[in-house]
């Protein structure tokens, strides 16, 4: 009866420490998840502010280059006007 006892301790003991071998590589895979998705969730952030920078240096192009062409079409029909009174 005592051998079978023990039997069933060591039997129980070694179901423990496999489940508990199992719980750390589910926990280990749980963390490499984790990881990965933060890792990802960072690099699309940066490229999300990386677009909102190109597109704010692309419209300031845009305005700016507009502003000068505007202005110097207004500055040359002005010219003319002023040329053509004289």
């Amino acid at each position: 009866m005592a051998t079978g006892l023990r039997d069933g301790f060591e039997h129980l003991a070694r179901l423990v420490q496999m489940l508990l071998n199992h719980g750390q590589g589910l926990i280990r895979k749980s963390s490499h998840i984790l990881i990965v998705a933060k890792v990802g969730f960072t690099l699309e952030i940066a490229q999300v502010f990386l677009m909102i920078f190109d597109h704010m240096l692309s419209i300031g192009a845009i305005k700016g280059a507009g502003a000068q062409m505007g202005q110097m079409i207004v500055g040359l029909l002005f010219l003319k006007r002023v040329w053509r009174a004289a």
